[in-house]
Order: structure tokens, then sequence, then C-alpha cells
């Protein structure tokens, strides 16, 4: 499973219109969004990184390369399989790699399938305290959701892990909530082609205890998701929270190509 949650989070989907039921929100009834899911499509992403928390701070480390490569089935739900292979620079930071994670896609709604709330939080909190537990698809992407309402992604995961503050190794214990929403449409261009995108962003709220019996640090950051109709995620931003003694660059991806 993929470690980085802005590169776990990239979603390849099926072909599929909306079907609207009671319980979802009410959508315009000719507003559709298809994806690319045979086997074979790639994705090809600029891949940024910034330490400054400036715009202009954004600096090119490589390039993530994305490719459908096997249809499976788990839980009773089909998915697909998608590989990212980093691609560093020269003299860049990131490291030359490849992951895969597993995505879905039911009346219009996008999922992740996770064995544990360690598959979201990846590299930000080690989860090396964590067994692959509680496995599940999490609807995690809704483009057609009426813009400003939230929705609940994943709610009282809980985690146990040993994270280095100030160079100290030290416990944290705490719970994990998961919920997004559609902020607003918006047109994004990257190579002189533009894509007509809906902006998601997915909140990730953490109490964390740094001790037994301590009082609780909220922890908040977001993930930000441009998608596009027939296209999928055009632009994906994520900027991790600030620990004590430890601070984490923001890193960003843009559509180069995808075929």
């Amino acid at each position: 499973m993929m470690k980085f949650t802005f590169r776990l989070l990239f979603i390849a989907i099926a072909s599929v219109a909306l079907s609207s039921c009671s319980d979802d929100p009410v959508v315009p009834k000719d507003e559709v969004y298809t994806y690319p899911t045979t086997v074979g499509t790639k994705w090809t992403y600029d891949y940024y990184q910034d330490t400054t928390t400036t715009e202009a701070g954004y600096f090119q480390i490589g390039q993530l390369n994305k490719r459908i490569i096997s249809n499976v089935t788990l839980l009773g739900k089909s998915g697909y399989l998608l590989e990212t292979e980093t691609v560093p620079g020269a003299n860049s930071p990131a490291t030359a790699g490849k992951d895969t994670a597993i995505y879905a896609a039911q009346n219009g709604n996008y999922f992740l399938y996770i064995n544990s709330v360690a598959d979201l939080l990846g590299d930000i909190i080690p989860q090396n305290s964590i067994p692959p537990s509680n496995p599940r698809w999490l609807e995690y992407l809704r483009p057609l959701s009426p813009i400003g309402q939230s929705y609940v992604i994943s709610t009282n995961d809980t985690i146990n892990v040993t994270f280095p503050i100030a160079g100290v190794p030290t416990p944290i214990t705490g719970v994990v909530n998961v919920s997004g929403a559609v902020e607003k449409e918006e047109t994004l261009t990257y190579y002189n082609k533009e894509y007509k995108t809906k902006k998601i962003a997915v909140t990730f709220t953490i109490n964390a205890f740094l001790t037994p019996g301590g009082s609780p640090i909220p922890l908040t950051f977001v993930s930000y998701f441009w998608v596009a109709n027939g296209v999928g995620i055009v632009r994906n931003d994520y900027a991790p929270p600030a620990l004590p003694g430890q601070s984490f660059p923001r890193f960003r991806q843009t559509l180069n190509t995808n075929n």
C-alpha cells in the first residue's frame, strides 16, 4: 500500500454515471463524471516540493508515473490496482520507487481500499505500531456532492505509534477522523490544456496524546484534489501538520499527460 498520502489518494475510477438514491445528495441529473479505467491507462504528473510555505517556494523534484495494472475484487467490490512510480529529478530529495493502491467507483463516488488507518496517514505519522486491521472501502472523493456540504469518510480510528519529536522517540496515541467537501469549481491550465475541475478538500483531524493521561493536542491537515470529468485527478496539494520540534515540506502534483 502506498506510503505517502498525496500519492496514495490518486483516483483512477470506472466510467460511471451518477444514480441517485434516497440518502445520497441531490445533484443535477445531467451532471456525470466518467474516467478512463482500462488496464494500461497512464497518467504522468510533475512532482513539486516546498519548504517555505509560499507559493513561489515550490520547485520540481521529479515526476510521478501512474498506471492501472490490473482489476481486483475485494470485500465484494470490483476495483483497480494503480501503480505509482516516483522518478526523481537531478539532485532531488525524492526517492525512486514504486507503490500501489486500490480504488473503485460506485454511483459516481470514488472509493479507496485500506487495511487500516495507517494507509491514510502514510509517512506523516509512522505506523510502526499499527497492525493491518479493519480492512474496508472508504467513500473518499465525491465530486458530485453539493458545494460546501461536508461528508464523512472515516471516524474514530485509533493510532498508537512512537514518533521522534526533537530527536526523542515519543509515544503518541489518538483518534483520527476524516471528512471531505467540494469547495468550488475551478478551471486549471497545464501545458496549454484547460481542465474544468471540482476542488475537493479531504480533512484529517487527529486528537493526539503525547503521554498517557496527558492533554490532547489537536492536529489538522488537509489534502486538496482537483478532479476533472473524463480525466481524474488534475492536481493534488498536500500540506502536513506541524508537530513539536518537527516540520514537514508541502507537496504538489500537477497533470502533465494522460493516455
